[in-house]
């Protein structure tokens, strides 16, 4: 119960907030576990046990520090989970949350009553709540498939402008480094989870996904375009974003769908508000509000 509870908070501080690079740092936060698991060992050959009404069950000092310790530990979860529910994705929100309130309701009844031998449902729900919101392979393999297609018509839109496929490969690249370095400042760690970032990544590709709308005279043209065909190219970006909302409607992943759109659409407003088509300016970082039309 002690490993699986540490393990669960350890992999949660790593989906939402990043485990830090520095070893000293990493040490830190392992050091509770480590002591509670070092206590549990060393009083092991001490537990005695209690005729309770029902059953008999163990108690002393090991006992009590693997009890401490997942209070404690599951405490640093449910606190990660408050602090960053705002970033965590919309659809995994009440099923999380569901899971940690029933386990809360385990741990509580368990340490009310110890001879209720309930312990072994408490890691069960918090592995079951991880795998089933995060690391379905099903939902994993569905993912993958969706974003392969969405990476190949990416593809095939830049290889209409004389480009290769390689542009799309380091157009994620570049939007990965600059997330996983923005990430390390305080100003955006707070809002750049893991979900997050992996949805900036895979909608990246999708830019330009507009230019399949823009004839070819113009695309492909070698030459500066004349002011009426920069209009018309300009219109990409609206069209991309149309054109992403009408093939991932059906998509069940509406973050993904909003930070796509949001990149096709914006990718050429620039910060002094003289970029195209809305004229942004400065910057916009409530996640909560949305550009895409109702």
């Amino acid at each position: 119960m002690d490993l699986t509870i540490i393990f669960s908070m350890l992999y949660m501080w790593h989906i939402l907030v990043g485990l830090p690079k520095s070893k000293g740092k990493l040490a830190l936060i392992l050091s509770l576990s480590i002591l509670s698991i070092v206590l549990i060992l060393i009083f092991l050959k001490d537990l005695y046990y209690i005729d309770g009404v029902t059953t008999r069950y163990s108690m002393g000092i090991s006992v009590i520090a693997c009890y401490a310790s997942v209070v404690i530990h599951f405490g640093m979860i449910r606190c990660l989970i408050i602090m960053k529910y705002k970033i965590i994705e919309k659809r995994k929100r009440t099923s999380i949350l569901v899971c940690v309130l029933f386990s809360v309701c385990v741990l509580v009844y368990q340490i009310i009553q110890p001879e209720a031998l309930l312990t072994s449902i408490f890691p069960v729900m918090m592995v079951l709540g991880l795998y089933i919101n995060i690391e379905d392979p099903a939902k994993r393999r569905l993912e993958q498939y969706n974003l392969e297609v969405a990476s190949s018509f990416a593809t095939l839109v830049e290889n209409r402008d004389d480009s290769t496929g390689n542009h799309v490969k380091r157009t994620r690249g570049y939007v990965e480094i600059i997330l996983k370095e923005m990430q390390k400042t305080a100003a955006y760690k707070r809002v750049l989870a893991k979900d997050y970032i992996d949805h900036v990544m895979n909608a990246a590709p999708m830019h330009d996904i507009g230019k399949i709308a823009i004839p070819d005279h113009i695309l492909q043209k070698p030459g500066k375009l004349t002011d009426d065909e920069f209009s018309l190219m300009k219109t990409h970006t609206v069209r991309g974003g149309e054109m992403i909302l009408e093939t991932f409607q059906n998509l069940d992943e509406p973050d993904y769908i909003r930070i796509a759109y949001e990149t096709a659409r914006f990718h050429h407003e620039k910060w002094n508000g003289k970029g195209y088509p809305d004229g942004l300016m400065g910057v916009h970082l409530d996640k909560d509000t949305t550009s895409i039309p109702r």
